[in-house]
Formats: C-alpha cells, structure tokens, sequence
C-alpha cells in the first residue's frame, strides 16, 4: 500500500501525546462525525502526526486552523473510531465494530474513510477486515452475503481497482460456487446482492467465467460447488 503514510508518528508512543508540561497545557481539536455531529477529542499533534488530512486542515490558516475544530459531516462515528484506532494500536480488532448495526456498512466506510484521510495502508488492512468478517464460520450464511447497500456504497465511492471492489468481488464469486450449500431464501439474497449495481454484477460474471475457463484448462470440468468441494 501507500508507503507514504504508513506507521505515521510511530517514533511516538500514543501515551506521550497525552503529556502536558507544568508550562504548558496541552492543545486539544474537536472532530464532529456524521450527520449529528457527535464530538470526539483529541490532543492536535496525535491527529497531526498520525493523518496528513488533519494535519493539513488544522495548519491550513483557515477556519479549521483557527477554532481547531473540523466536522466530517457525511462519515460515521463508529467507523471513524475503527480508522483511528487501527493507527494509534497499528491492528484492527474486528470485535470493536462486529456488534454494531450494519457491521458490512461500518467496515466499507471504515475503508473509504482510510482513503479520504490519506491511510491506504489502513484501507488495505480494512479491506482484508471485511473478507474475515464475511468468512467467518460463526456469521450466519445469509449474513455472508454483501448487502445491496453495501454494494451500492462501494461502487458509489470507490474506482475500479480498487482492494475493496476487487474482495467484495472475490467474495460473491466464492459463494456462486458454493451455490449447492445455499438454501433457497440465502440463494434469493445473493442474487438480490448481485443485481443490486450493474456494474458489480458484471464483474461478479466476469470472474465467473475466469475462473470456470481456469479450471478446465486444468482439466476440471466443474463450473458449480463440486468445484470447491473437490479441489
């Protein structure tokens, strides 16, 4: 991923940024999240050291500069808390977000706010988060499947190439061929999934018909779930 960005003020450990001196106290900004603008807290310099966004809105000379507050109006708390917490602990804990309303939304604006906050290293990490989530045995197997808003949010922010489109992608692919272990109704939600934005659809049958043409040129004439099931 993004060099540039990664392990950004990591000479720094995250108790240091909470010292203040008996000269000196110690500068705070205010972040408002989402639509209701809940408040977050945190000292300048952490923000600063660990995103180049913040950085550049709380040096900028502007209003953000001067009142030391930014509002991210259209993102969310809890997936904005994901994104911080992954830079100052350097992993993600899917547990943080797992019991949350919409956990496949939290995780995919968890990702396009990575992006925007210029951590693609933490994006690829959010990225992988979302195919362990969606792996998982415990989740339910109509759970698995990419929600249509989801989907919609993706394709909506993202380009092509992108990690994420790419795994959402890789994801519905796996479970077409997993097919024959879909019950009728789990089925129905992955084609309601699949046809929910043309574009993921086509790509979703373009890797299809990849990986149908690989496995014949390996002499496997299988394009269902005897395919996974077998090899």
């Amino acid at each position: 991923m993004s060099g540039g960005t990664q392990g950004e003020g990591a000479k720094r450990s995250v108790s240091e940024y909470f010292e203040a001196t008996a000269s000196a106290t110690l500068p705070i900004v205010k972040v408002y999240v989402g639509p209701e603008r809940k408040l977050f807290i945190f000292p300048e310099v952490l923000l600063c050291d660990r995103f180049k966004f913040f950085r550049a809105a709380f040096e900028s000379g502007f209003r953000e500069s001067t009142e030391k507050s930014i509002d991210l109006p259209e993102d969310d708390p809890v997936a904005f808390l994901f994104v911080v917490d992954r830079a100052l602990e350097g992993s993600l804990d899917i547990q943080k977000v797992a019991n949350a309303k919409d956990v496949q939304l939290v995780i995919c604006k968890a990702y396009i706010l990575a992006q925007k906050l210029g951590r693609f290293d933490i994006a690829g990490d959010v990225g992988v988060a979302l195919i362990k989530y969606l792996s998982r045995i415990r989740v339910a197997l109509v759970d698995r499947i990419v929600c249509p808003r989801a989907v919609k949010l993706v394709y909506d922010n993202t380009t092509a190439t992108t990690t994420l489109r790419i795994n959402i992608v890789q994801v519905a692919t796996d479970q077409y061929f997993a097919s024959l272990c879909m019950s009728s109704s789990v089925l129905e939600k992955w084609l309601e999934s699949v046809s929910s934005n043309s574009t993921f659809h086509l790509d979703v049958m373009k890797e299809i018909k990849q990986r149908i043409a690989g496995s014949r040129a390996r002499g496997w004439d299988c394009h269902t779930s005897e395919c996974i099931l077998r090899h």
